[in-house]
């Protein structure tokens, strides 16, 4: 709801013809702008919808507001909206834009009703953007639970990026602000399959350190893919930098350097394949951390 007080009413205001406007007016016996309405001193609101004038006193100002009714979605023989419907929304415009691409009047504009109605159903964008997180984890399969724990993990953590990636500004959210409620699928499966691996008591440890891996890659990846020319460029400047002898660390990496640096193409070819690599010997890790708790696990057993 908009809410605008008396001393911020200015005479022959237009109203936005484009949204339905609230107008809360705090009524006082001392302002004269609008003795017809405000002489009470109650609060008054008045509901324009289309386009009007707000000004003016008495009989013309009532008239004013009167003469342009409220009209209601299901008047104009549109459905009610729904929480479920501002989401998607939102969704789509992630997709699009980004998830710190996109602004609440944004929103608002995409599903053509006024902001307050997005604040009505979802709260604020805080809220918001947490639910969009919520739908985009949720299009994240599962792997069957028939899969040795490593293969399982490396079939997920796939399924993450390309979902993530769809999505930009999500794996960073994720990563920061940590899981959502929509995760709770993932998380109980990914638990599941470490704990029946043997990780015991560290299975919660080695899940965070999978997923924060993982999410992290992606939130870097997203930020280079943000401007692809820029991107581009900067990449040819290092390979030639790898060109150099004099750059004896750089020119080790020359001939990777250069065929990374051709197209954006071949850059988000290479991101999958470090993606891959980097996840992999996290999975190394967590490998060898599994030989130490079955030892140490042993040795308690043998008590």
């Amino acid at each position: 709801m908009l809410l605008v007080q008396r001393a911020h009413l200015r005479p022959e205001a237009a109203v936005d013809s484009r949204t339905t406007t609230v107008v809360a007016v705090w009524g006082a016996s001392t302002d004269t702008r609008c003795p017809a309405l405000t002489s009470t001193g109650t609060l008054i609101i008045i509901i324009v919808f289309g386009r009007g004038w707000v000004g003016g006193t008495g009989a013309k100002y009532a008239a004013s507001v009167m003469s342009h009714p409220p009209k209601s979605r299901g008047a104009v023989g549109l459905p009610p909206m729904t929480s479920d419907q501002v989401v998607d929304a939102a969704v789509r415009l992630t997709v699009r834009h980004g998830i710190d691409g996109w602004t609440i009047r944004g929103l608002a504009q995409e599903l053509g009703v006024a902001q307050a109605v997005v604040y009505h159903h979802v709260g604020g964008r805080r809220q918001l953007v947490r639910s969009v997180a919520q739908r985009v984890v949720a299009q994240v399969p599962l792997p069957e639970f028939d899969l040795p724990w490593r293969q399982w993990f490396e079939v997920l953590l796939a399924d993450v990026r390309r979902v993530a990636l769809r999505h930009p500004g999500i794996a960073r959210h994720l990563v920061v602000l940590g899981p959502v409620a929509g995760a709770q699928r993932v998380i109980d499966a990914g638990l599941r399959v470490l704990r029946e691996a043997g990780f015991a008591d560290e299975a919660a440890m080695i899940y965070n350190y999978l997923a924060n891996t993982a999410l992290g890659l992606i939130a870097v990846e997203d930020e280079r893919n943000a401007d692809p020319d820029e991107r581009v460029a900067l990449a040819r400047e290092v390979a030639e930098m790898a060109s150099d002898p004099g750059n004896e660390g750089m020119s080790a990496m020359g001939d990777w350097l250069r065929s990374r640096a051709l197209n954006i193409d071949h850059l988000r070819a290479s991101d999958a394949q470090f993606y891959r690599f980097c996840v992999g010997r996290a999975l190394d890790g967590a490998q060898a951390r599994l030989a130490v708790v079955k030892r140490r696990s042993a040795r308690r057993r043998s008590r």
